[in-house]
């Protein structure tokens, strides 16, 4: 007749092996889940202020079409210029929605998302400051 106690730690010993096993798997999952989404926070960030950043460099000035009046000319240069400006500023406005989404990793970057519209060398310092916090946080 077997021990008892051997009994016991042979059907026990399976059990918390599943059990350690599948704590293990869920821990790296839950951890490999939040790098995936930190990872995709900062490259949607890095990839609007790089949106924003072209969009300030609209195309404002075309020849006038062989044919076109002078002042249709005009008015259509003066929507392709608002488009543009409408354009910009929704941009702008994405950037720092999404530069406010990883505040939270990178709180040098709070000034930039409080920035009323993205311009000149801006951008390019804000993806710079994007891509270190990125590097460190994932």
């Amino acid at each position: 007749m077997p021990d008892m106690s051997s009994t016991v730690i042979t059907a026990t010993v399976p059990v918390l092996s599943v059990l350690l096993g599948a704590a293990l798997t869920y821990w790296l999952n839950v951890r490999s889940r939040r790098h995936s989404s930190v990872e995709a926070l900062f490259d949607a960030a890095i990839a609007t202020t790089a949106v924003a950043d072209a969009s300030q460099h609209y195309l404002s000035g075309i020849g006038r079409p062989v044919g076109m009046a002078e002042s249709d000319y005009q008015a259509m240069m003066s929507d392709i210029v608002r488009t543009g400006v409408e354009n910009h500023v929704k941009r702008a406005a994405e950037a720092r929605e999404a530069i406010a989404r990883v505040v939270q990793y990178e709180p040098r970057l709070r000034p930039y998302y409080q920035d009323s519209v993205l311009s000149g060398d801006r951008p390019q310092e804000i993806i710079r400051l994007l891509l270190e916090a990125k590097s460190r946080n994932t």
